[in-house]
């Protein structure tokens, strides 16, 4: 028999053969083994980088959302500082009215004085919202928010910050006209018992120019307040709804809403009965009524569509609308809505009676 043939040759061959085979198949678990314990590494990595994702993206909403706190603190605060202002500003008007309409009279005239000539910087805020306006990654809720306010502190906030400067430099302007009467002293210093003061005051029509001209500006400061205050309140509104949907701590209550029933005597129905511009087309009549909790403003006409609006209280004695205009509550001898008078600024006001 040849090596080649012998049986146990054979037999060590295939021996051989099954020793090799054993020998990959071990080395083909062990292979996966390892690829198994790699993957496991791996996810573990993916599984910790995700959730120091989570944790960074979470810190980071609470520091965006606390910066939100803030705005709707600051914005809160200048709403309420800019209805003071209003409201002041209504005085005003009411004294130009006076001045304009009525006649000033010399006992009036030491109360009005500071209110014609002089008014302090309207003390508004602008820091947690650049704050806000700097901070990338919002969401989308938190972005829409972001545009809301954009058009309270891009659009209205300048238009206030402009003509309060118009304001100043006119103040300023007139001040310097005043230093050249004999009479500046006493009036800087409030003495209003110097008839030489009264006298230009009340009958001198350099004084009546100078007043159409702070009339104006007074108007237009006013008005920007008004649209500033406007857009204020209805971005504080989504931001307080948008923290208290997240249990965020925050202000207490919803403000800047009014009690309805505190504005009764604004109710009835009016007629348009004299107007500063003969151009102007009175409507035939006028209703303020109550309508889901709100004051409306219904004008009526034959010729053209009605008017609807909602009005906003300044306080017993004054309201305003949306489009910057402020009316003037006047009363009876009992206490009783005799009419309404709407102020425009110097270039139109408009008298309008109760009828019931």
């Amino acid at each position: 028999k040849t090596k080649k043939n012998n049986p146990h040759h054979m037999l060590h061959f295939y021996r051989k053969i099954l020793r090799d085979l054993l020998a990959n198949l071990k080395f083909f678990n062990y292979f996966k083994y390892a690829i198994g314990e790699i993957i496991l590494v791996v996810l573990g990595i993916l599984i910790a980088l995700y959730i120091n994702n989570q944790n960074q993206q979470r810190k980071e909403q609470e520091r965006i959302n606390k910066i939100i706190a803030e705005v709707e603190t600051e914005l809160a605060t200048n709403i309420g500082v800019s209805r003071v202002y209003i409201e002041e500003f209504a005085k005003v008007d009411s004294a130009y009215l006076k001045l304009f309409i009525d006649s000033l009279k010399f006992e009036d005239y030491s109360y009005y004085n500071d209110r014609l000539f002089n008014y302090s910087v309207w003390p508004a805020i602008n820091v947690a919202h650049k704050k806000l306006d700097e901070t990338i990654g919002l969401n989308e809720k938190q972005e829409s928010l972001r545009k809301e306010l954009w058009w309270t502190y891009t659009v209205a906030y300048p238009s206030v910050r402009k003509v309060e400067n118009e304001f100043s430099q006119t103040r300023k302007k007139n001040h310097e006209k005043f230093m050249i009467y004999d009479w500046y002293t006493s009036w800087k210093f409030r003495k209003f018992d110097d008839e030489r003061v009264m006298d230009f005051f009340l009958n001198n029509p350099e004084y009546l120019k100078i007043a159409v001209e702070n009339f104006q500006l007074v108007t237009g400061y006013r008005i920007t307040l008004q649209d500033f205050e406007r857009r204020g309140v209805k971005a504080y509104k989504r931001l307080y709804n948008y923290l208290d949907s997240l249990g965020i701590k925050h202000s207490d209550s919803l403000e800047f809403d009014y009690d309805p029933k505190e504005y009764k005597h604004y109710l009835g129905k009016y007629s348009s009965k004299w107007s500063s511009n003969k151009n102007y087309i009175h409507d035939d009549s006028i209703t303020v009524s109550l309508e889901d909790g709100r004051l409306i403003w219904n004008g009526y006409r034959s010729d053209r569509p009605d008017t609807r609006s909602e009005i906003t209280p300044i306080n017993k004695y004054r309201f305003r609308d949306d489009k910057g205009g402020l009316y003037h509550v006047e009363f009876d001898e009992h206490g009783e809505v005799e009419g309404v008078r709407y102020s425009g600024g110097p270039g139109f006001t408009l008298d309008i009676e109760k009828i019931r």
